[in-house]
């Protein structure tokens, strides 16, 4: 089970409310410290992406191209949908934010 946001999380901080999916593999933590780490931000970890996620961080993976998650990221913003599409640094720097 993924963990719950945080209540007590600072309400401005770049990830509260939001619901963040973890793409790939990332170099400084595996996904369940990533899911913490939102949760912890007062973000909603998610295992998908849907029409309610609104930040996909992009790890490495093994493949060429863009991952599943990638590509209907990319897909529900063509229609529209605000969806912040961000590198592992960008996360990093916005769990600092949150965590000052």
């Amino acid at each position: 089970p993924l963990p719950e946001p945080d209540p007590h999380a600072d309400p401005t901080g770049p990830l509260y409310g939001r619901t963040v999916c973890v793409s790939g593999d990332l170099d400084a933590m595996d996904k369940p410290e990533a899911w913490k780490r939102i949760a912890e931000a007062g973000g909603r970890p998610a295992k998908n992406v849907t029409r309610a996620t609104d930040v996909l961080v992009i790890g490495a993976h093994d493949g060429t191209g863009k991952t599943s998650k990638h590509l209907r990221a990319e897909a529900y913003r063509a229609r529209g949908q605000r969806i912040d599409i961000i590198t592992e640094a960008e996360f990093r720097a916005r769990l600092a934010l949150a965590h000052p």
